[in-house]
């Protein structure tokens, strides 16, 4: 959405600031905000607030378990499903909710939209003529996947405080990448961020380097939504270490058909290993 916290409802406190200088206005002169402006600590919750209204008012329901995900139901059926993030939206469903969505402009600006092919929250989503969705996640250029170089005997030496804070840093976003398209990388990551926590050791960058070139060598690694036909159930795997809530576990939640027919009869929609 353009200048989205502008579209939003009025702010509800009184907020007072210098007009700027292009604005040429006479010296003493404070202007009341009507609406709260980015960086002002509510600007988000009114935005998140025009979005309910608008939202609801067009026919869908905010789930009671996650507030940015909206539902149209009707007949006991779910007719479409809409996600929002900040000023970004990922919706789909049927032709009734399709046609509620194209009425959202009349009340909400919309900068661009997109369909078939188009990028969202870090994800590149493609949905393709026989009905399979790729979900991927381009590797950056940014400096945290760069190789780091760190002066050490062999056998390596503690971490400076300095050092240890961007291993830390590295591994946290190989583990964004791993949580999205990359499970593969999961142990990895895990034991790297075991001998951190014990022995605070700069060989672990060896690890984190050869983490980082493997992912950049496999750009073309993407999930593959299938669709699957008939009922189906949710079944969740985990490990015995996340019965007891340890900080290192696994788990999996994945869609399965109940007539275990279909190819492919099973979907994993999420995945932690940490």
């Amino acid at each position: 959405m353009e200048k989205a916290f502008l579209q939003s409802e009025d702010i509800e406190r009184d907020v007072y600031n210098e007009p700027p200088i292009e604005a040429d206005m006479p010296s003493k002169i404070v202007w009341r905000l009507s609406k709260a402006a980015y960086g002002l600590g509510d600007a988000a919750r009114e935005w998140h607030k025009k979005l309910d209204r608008t939202f609801k008012f067009l026919g869908l329901t905010p789930s009671r378990h996650e507030p940015a995900l909206f539902y149209m139901k009707r007949n006991h059926q779910i007719k479409g499903l809409l996600v929002s993030h900040v000023d970004d939206l990922l919706y789909a469903g049927d032709s009734d909710f399709v046609r509620a969505m194209d009425r959202l402009d009349q009340y909400i600006k919309i900068g661009k939209k997109a369909q078939k092919k188009f990028k969202f929250c870090g994800f590149s989503i493609c949905s393709c003529n026989n009905s399979d969705i790729h979900i991927g996640v381009e590797p950056s250029k940014h400096n945290s996947l760069c190789p780091t170089e760190i002066l050490a005997p062999a056998g390596g030496r503690r971490m400076l405080e300095s050092e240890e804070e961007m291993a830390r840093s590295k591994i946290g976003t190989l583990q964004w990448y791993a949580s999205l398209t990359r499970p593969d990388l999961s142990h990895d990551l895990s034991e790297m961020l075991s001998e951190l926590n014990k022995e605070k050791n700069t060989e672990v960058f060896k690890k984190i380097n050869k983490t980082g070139v493997k992912l950049k060598n496999h750009r073309e690694y993407v999930h593959t939504i299938k669709p699957i036909r008939g009922a189906i159930e949710i079944e969740v795997y985990g490990d015995s270490a996340f019965k007891s809530n340890s900080s290192q576990q696994g788990v999996a939640v994945v869609l399965r058909s109940t007539e275990r027919k279909s190819e492919p009869d099973f979907l994993a929609i999420c995945w932690i290993g940490s």
